[in-house]
């Protein structure tokens, strides 16, 4: 909602509110100005393999690496000016999420700040809100670390339906170099087929991403 000098009124939430609010799989967290966490749900904790104790007080840089931490606080910046809500995509966890920033109401919680919820969006959802928004560049591969550079680069086209001779035409390989990727990236997964591939790949929405943005995700994230 507007307030008379154009920004946006803050949120005026409570722990017990989030907790029935949220649907099941939605990481929310609450930051302090100086980005402190104040309060997080289970879901974010155990993203985390951590606690809601444990949790508490941390900074960005305390869980994320230092190029996610410096990216996501210039991404909150206009929700702790309290200017408006900050909506972006990202790679977090190796799998796509709607990330959604409000100002926080500081009797909420006691002190000024930012509500944070964290959706996972997988690629069949669709929502005209939310076509321009934009994707956070360093993202966390999680899992799909272990994969190389170049494997990473060979999962997405593989996941939309590419052979292996039109993904080593497009990246300039052989299609020898490709056909021995794609079976490292069936090992490492524990994958048997493209069809397991395809469904590894929606099920983390990953097939949201355009080839291009998926090439800058990988080129950046976890650094």
């Amino acid at each position: 909602m507007t307030d008379d000098e154009g920004g946006i009124r803050p949120v005026s939430i409570s722990p017990a509110v989030i907790e029935r609010i949220v649907t099941p799989g939605v990481c929310a967290v609450v930051r302090d100005d100086r980005l402190r966490l104040v309060w997080c749900n289970d879901e974010y904790a155990r993203a985390h393999g951590s606690s809601r104790d444990q949790l508490r007080g941390s900074l960005l840089t305390d869980i994320h690496p230092k190029a996610q931490a410096e990216e996501r606080a210039r991404l909150f910046e206009p929700a702790l000016r309290g200017d408006r809500v900050v909506d972006y995509v990202q790679l977090w966890k190796g799998k796509r999420y709607l990330t959604r920033v409000w100002p926080l109401d500081p009797a909420s919680f006691g002190t000024p700040g930012i509500f944070i919820t964290m959706s996972p969006w997988f690629s069949g959802d669709t929502d005209a809100r939310f076509n321009d928004i934009p994707i956070a560049s360093a993202g966390e591969l999680a899992d799909l670390q272990t994969l190389s550079r170049r494997e990473l680069q060979v999962l997405h086209p593989l996941a939309h339906g590419l052979s292996a001779r039109e993904i080593a035409e497009r990246q300039g390989r052989s299609v020898s170099t490709v056909e021995r990727q794609i079976e490292s990236i069936h090992a490492k997964l524990r994958l048997s087929n493209r069809a397991e591939v395809v469904r590894f790949v929606v099920e983390r929405g990953l097939h949201g991403f355009t080839e291009e943005q998926w090439s800058r995700l990988i080129s950046i994230s976890d650094s």
